[in-house]
């Protein structure tokens, strides 16, 4: 079945978003600054949360989660299919449950915003699935490789 071009073009709309957002952590000094802006976000808004130590371990897996990022986003922008929309969404979710599990642990309520920018992927993803397709999320798997 051929996947409509607007579907398409959702998924590698949010691939960009994606790429946007994790790029600059997945650069060394460029994360720590993005880490702090988000702070400064914080403060701005008068929650005053506090700022977290960032050493070169809490580096490390800023660096790597974004570099995850990235090159996830750079596969659906290859192959923004309906099989990689619906991996995305699992994958929305789970960091959605772990944005929810920090702010409950007293995160700054700034990653709020990735948690719009998450739950949005999984309802656009949800909306534009193909009306015919009722498998689970990851649908049939036809035994190729794409």
């Amino acid at each position: 079945m051929k996947e409509p071009p607007l579907r398409r073009k959702l998924t590698r709309a949010f691939a960009w978003l994606d790429l946007a957002i994790t790029l600059p952590l997945a650069i060394p000094f460029v994360g720590e600054w993005a880490i702090t802006l988000l702070y400064r976000l914080d403060y701005a808004l008068g929650w005053y949360t506090g700022f977290p130590v960032l050493n070169p371990v809490s580096m490390l897996f800023i660096h790597v989660t974004g570099l995850l990022g990235v090159v996830w986003a750079l596969a659906r922008l290859h192959d923004p299919s309906e099989y990689n929309a619906r991996i995305d969404s699992l994958g929305r979710l789970a960091v959605s449950v772990l944005i929810l599990l920090a702010l409950y642990q007293g995160a700054t309520p700034a990653i709020g915003l990735f948690l719009v920018t998450e739950l949005s992927g999984v309802i656009v993803e949800k909306i534009w699935r193909p009306k015919n397709s009722n498998e689970l999320a990851f649908g049939k798997y036809n035994g190729r490789i794409r």
